[in-house]
């Protein structure tokens, strides 16, 4: 029996982009990557051409995608960062207050740590610091409304990795992600 995974990408260099993956018996994970763009390349090069097919393991496709935390007390924004890394090929998570967050991080240690500045009871920056000093030595990017130098330096002095502020643009947050998943935090562990 195949497991057949379908997901829809929407981006500014493709536009729409279907991606359909079927797991193999063997263990092969089949995906198919239509776009109008490679489409229209396929076509007019190679009239009658069927778009490329990628096999990789499916243990393979899993140790690629990364572990996203998303804190955030605001469910819409905490909905589109899901579905913004889930269609990165990230495994996401979320919890709407540090609390529910600290108990994610007991359970699981993520490869980032997406926080919001301003949230009830407990700031992101609170969080930050006390994670830090729990020794937790994963990526923390902070999201925030707030954009002055104050909070950026509390952000940073709580050992933060990095800061964007909101509004933001979608293809700079995962960039940005996606170095700091790749070459690690920056905050304890590289100051030891």
């Amino acid at each position: 029996m195949a497991l057949y995974i379908t997901s829809v990408t929407v981006s500014s260099r493709t536009r729409a982009c279907r991606n359909e993956s079927k797991l193999q018996p063997n263990g092969i994970l089949e995906t198919i990557m239509e776009s109008e763009r490679l489409r229209a390349i396929f076509s007019s090069s190679l009239p009658g051409a069927s778009l490329p097919i990628v096999q990789t393991t499916f243990r393979e496709a899993i140790m690629k995608s990364k572990k996203v935390f998303i804190v955030d007390d605001d469910p819409e924004a905490t909905r589109n960062l899901k579905s913004l890394f889930d269609q990165d090929g990230h495994q996401s998570r979320t919890a709407s207050s540090a609390f529910e967050a600290e108990d994610l991080i007991r359970m699981e240690t993520p490869d980032l740590l997406v926080l919001d500045v301003r949230m009830p009871f407990w700031s992101g920056i609170d969080f930050c610091r006390k994670i830090r000093n729990d020794g937790e030595a994963c990526p923390i990017l902070f999201l925030s409304a707030e954009n002055n130098a104050e909070v950026r330096q509390k952000a940073m002095d709580a050992e933060a990795d990095g800061f964007i502020s909101k509004p933001f643009d979608p293809d700079q947050l995962l960039m940005r992600a996606k170095l700091l998943m790749e070459n690690g935090a920056f905050g304890p562990a590289a100051h030891a």
